[in-house]
């Protein structure tokens, strides 16, 4: 795991070069794979987005051509982009921010912006060497003549992306960078058009201005023109007639408006758009009370499932760790063939894994896809809240038979599982306070015995430390009278000064049991938080879906709900957008 504030690329080139020294310390038959590089997803994403922003700066500088029919002039204006970029760099620089996929995708957006002002501040002073001024005098006029008119559009698009990057919430962390990229780059552009552009147009003179016709790719640029005049005698015929029916100008207007917020909610929404990265994950659990070895062995059944895909190249488990905590809860992540390499999706294919796995005894699948924005892997969360844990199993139980009965909505799971066999101690208060012996004193002697304790460090030959821990053997954790004799210091002291010890069956009732794995609490409250993900339908209208279900539960008294994860995300971000 990289360190904070670290590049994530500049991390994986030097992992992949330890590990290629490293290989060549291996005896044969020994080889390390990477099995997941997130930079490569970075670095192809980073790549697309400069594709792509070439490819805009190209065409940009094509059309300006095409309008305004002088390579002099294209140079001029052109001129432009290249510096105002530049200049963005060193104010992303100086801001502390990086180069990364929004960063570039704000300044791929703003291309044409960059463009505009020199665009019209070239196009005023050609007017005015059109009209017989000389070009210093036509760049002075020319550029004061429409400056208002530049200050007024540039200030308008930067009062547009500005606050879009000091939004609240995860959305706002997201965009900040590009709101404040593209506001600065904007800023930038106007100042080049206003101080480079009438410089060059006072001192460097296009004769094409004057001469028509005897310029290379004449016929296009007059073929070019003849269609915008078409255009322009088009435009102006529909202009004078809207403005000599006006009513019905307007009414049409406001038709169209107000007949647009009526698809609004035909439209889904979500967090974060899917995207297919060659990736996806799949967290599934065992009954409760599993072993480890047990899960191990169902785990690699899903394994060989999935290997039977043509479009899955390898795919690695963690059980009992990370996000599966439990040792009947497994996280698989599968590697992909890259997207030009398979026909079919990742999101097509994450529901053929969901049918086939289906099919596999003993393995309930919880998730499947990668996570988005916000963490999470699955589209709907919410937590149920409140004191009894009997009664939020209660709810739990009948909000899954309620939501399971919405379309669209699987991989339905509830963090409150069923009870596994445990060992209780129940501390007797009375007792062990008699006795000097508080609750939290019989924890903090507990708690190395069973759960290990780190005693000391080791250095091995490769001059690697590691902890040394102790703890009681595993039959001995599981036994009840052995747990019983566990000794127990006390507040009180022999003749020698050293702390009494007691049994602990003296201050405690150890009892076989049932219990849950987890106890969720927020807010001083108990709670249970159930997700799910979904298919055919977008996670937008299948939340509503489940706010409306869980609306008609009416729950009791001093019980509550609320969204979490993607679905609070979403909800907020909306919320801040708007």
């Amino acid at each position: 795991m990289k360190a904070q504030g670290e590049n994530t690329v500049d991390v994986a080139h030097g992992i992949r070069a330890e590990v290629q020294a490293l290989q060549k310390t291996l005896p044969p038959g020994v080889k390390l794979d990477i099995t997941d590089d997130s930079s490569l997803d970075i670095e192809n994403s980073v790549n697309e987005v400069k594709g792509t922003l070439i490819e805009g700066a190209l065409l940009t500088i094509a059309i300006v051509f095409l309008f305004l029919g002088s390579w002099r002039s294209t140079v001029i204006t052109g001129l432009t982009l290249p510096i105002a970029l530049i200049g963005t760099f060193a104010f992303m620089f100086a801001a502390g921010f990086t180069i990364n996929v929004i960063t570039l995708m704000a300044l791929s957006l703003c291309v044409g912006l960059l463009i505009d002002d020199a665009i019209v501040v070239r196009e005023n002073i050609v007017r005015h060497v059109q009209l017989g001024a000389d070009h210093r005098t036509a760049a002075l006029d020319g550029t004061k003549e429409i400056a208002l008119a530049v200050l007024a559009t540039t200030f308008s698009i930067v009062a547009v992306f500005l606050p879009v990057g000091f939004m609240s919430g995860i959305i706002g962390r997201f965009f900040h960078q590009f709101g404040v990229t593209v506001a600065a780059a904007v800023l930038i552009s106007m100042f080049v058009s206003f101080t480079l552009d009438p410089m060059l147009s006072s001192i460097w003179p296009d004769p094409a201005l004057h001469v028509r016709g005897t310029r290379h790719l004449a016929r296009l640029l007059a073929f070019f023109e003849r269609g915008v005049e078409r255009l322009a005698r088009f435009y102006q015929r529909q202009l004078g007639w809207s403005l000599k029916h006006r009513i019905t100008t307007l009414s049409v207007a406001a038709a169209t408006f107000f007949g647009s917020l009526f698809l609004v909610p035909l439209i889904g929404t979500e967090f974060v758009p899917n995207a297919d990265f060659s990736t996806t994950q799949i967290g599934l659990n065992t009954p409760v009370g599993t072993s480890l070895e047990a899960t191990a062995d169902k785990v690699r059944q899903v394994e060989a499932a999935l290997a039977q895909y043509p479009e899955v190249r390898y795919s690695y488990a963690t059980i009992n760790s990370g996000n599966a905590q439990g040792k009947n809860n497994a996280l698989i992540t599968v590697r992909l063939k890259e997207r030009r390499a398979r026909t079919r999706g990742v999101l097509e294919l994450n529901q053929v894994f969901r049918t086939r796995l289906q099919n596999i005894a003993g393995v309930v699948v919880t998730e499947i896809g990668m996570p988005d924005g916000a963490g999470s892997s699955q589209a709907v969360q919410f937590n149920l809240q409140g004191d009894n844990l009997d009664e939020l199993r209660r709810l739990s139980a009948e909000a899954q038979r309620r939501l399971q009965k919405i379309p669209g909505l699987v991989d339905l799971d509830a963090s409150l599982k069923d009870d596994k066999p445990i060992v209780a101690i129940d501390v007797r208060r009375e007792l062990a306070s008699d006795l000097g012996v508080g609750v939290a004193e019989i924890g903090q002697a507990l708690r190395p015995l069973l759960s290990g304790a780190a005693i000391s460090t080791w250095r091995a030959p490769d001059d690697q430390d590691y902890d040394v821990s102790v703890r009681l053997p595993s039959a001995q954790r599981r036994n009840v009278d052995d747990l019983s004799k566990l000794m127990i210091a006390t507040s009180r002291t022999d003749a020698n000064g050293a702390p009494v010890l007691v049994p602990l069956r003296q201050v405690a009732a150890i009892t076989e049991t049932t219990g849950p794995d987890v106890i969720g609490r927020r807010d001083l409250s108990r709670e249970v938080e159930i997700s799910a993900n979904v298919m055919g339908r977008s996670p937008g209208e299948v939340a509503a879906d489940v706010k409306k279900t869980l609306d008609e539960m009416r729950l009791p008294a001093g019980y509550r709900y609320r969204f979490g994860g993607s679905t609070k995300s979403m909800n907020e971000s909306f919320i801040y957008s708007v």
